[in-house]
């Protein structure tokens, strides 16, 4: 896997997981612009350039910059929505943090800014030169048709991204991020088992590969294993010891076996480390608190949503949150 990564992580495209909203096609064009700024940081190497990749709810990177400390990566004719910016070392750092760029309603243009803590080095690992050797010897032939599965897929072309996908796997049967895709999906066509193969496959071919362990939890999570889905989420989270995502999809399995103060723990992790971020794990949080019948609190992280996101659409499961406070259907 190259200094930028490539590859879907599944955690973005799951909706059980996310929750995802955007304009509709009826609304009039509005023109967002971003600009994103790298935050010089006297603990974390700062010279030399970053790579800025602003991702959709999907996981796609819908267009991508250079900055460094003195010049911001700038984005024109952004689409109205709930996105990520993540900033990308050429040692493989990352760190990523979520972006409203919903416009105050009836604004036809609209300015964002946002800036972007550099992520520290990737530290190399025994694991992580295993992935390398793995990388070096796959075909060049397999490479370049998983490059056109990749160029195909973000064009939408779903029918010919799928022959090159099972050209480059024909040529090299152990292409990670090849199986990792082919992995996605399946797993977005419902056929969970087969998935989980596939991303077992993966983590065990590239064990140092963070997208395999995280998109076998998600996996694992909606087939309905969420205490197999912890175990993968903490070989992620040894990975990526600071990643909100995976913070997150913790949060969830504990949520889901009904341990409730380790759900809270990783929850408001997240909510540290990224503060708009793009699960919203105020809800759940609120939804731990009128469990646990604290309903002053619940208000408060339902408000907190409000707060952080004025002019978003609301996302799936805040109506019924806020019926259940007030007793009274909402419009």
């Amino acid at each position: 896997m190259g200094p930028w990564g490539r590859g879907a992580i599944l955690t973005w495209a799951c909706c059980a997981l996310l929750a995802c909203a955007s304009f509709s096609a009826q609304d009039p064009p509005v023109r967002v612009a971003l600009s994103c700024k790298v935050v010089s940081d006297p603990d974390i190497p700062t010279h030399g350039q970053f790579l800025v990749e602003i991702k959709d709810a999907a996981g796609t990177t819908i267009c991508e910059a250079f900055a460094d400390v003195h010049r911001p990566a700038k984005f024109t004719r952004v689409r109205p929505g709930l996105f990520v910016a993540c900033i990308v070392n050429r040692s493989g750092g990352q760190r990523c943090q979520s972006v409203d760029l919903y416009p105050p309603p009836g604004a036809l243009v609209a300015s964002f800014f946002v800036e972007l803590r550099p992520p520290l080095p990737a530290v190399p690992t025994e694991s992580l030169d295993l992935i390398d050797r793995v990388h070096v010897i796959i075909p060049e032939k397999a490479r370049r048709e998983f490059g056109a599965y990749m160029k195909d897929l973000k064009n939408g072309k779903t029918a010919e991204a799928a022959r090159h996908l099972e050209r480059s796997l024909a040529m090299h049967p152990e292409y990670a991020e090849a199986l990792s895709n082919l992995g996605c999906a399946h797993h977005m066509a419902g056929d969970y088992g087969r998935a989980t193969q596939l991303f077992e496959r993966v983590t065990e071919i590239a064990p140092a590969m963070y997208v395999g362990w995280l998109n076998l939890s998600v996996t694992l999570v909606v087939a309905g294993n969420p205490r197999r889905a912890l175990q993968a989420e903490m070989r992620a989270l040894r990975l990526h010891p600071d990643d909100p995502f995976v913070m997150y999809q913790i949060g969830l399995c504990h949520y889901t076996l009904g341990e409730f103060d380790e759900a809270k723990r990783f929850f408001q992790r997240v909510i540290e480390l990224d503060p708009c971020s793009a699960t919203y794990p105020h809800l759940p949080l609120a939804r731990i608190a009128l469990a646990e019948n604290r309903r002053d609190e619940a208000a408060r992280f339902l408000r907190e949503v409000s707060r952080l996101h004025p002019y978003a659409p609301q996302p799936p499961g805040m109506k019924e949150l806020v019926s259940q406070l007030t007793g009274a259907r909402q419009p």
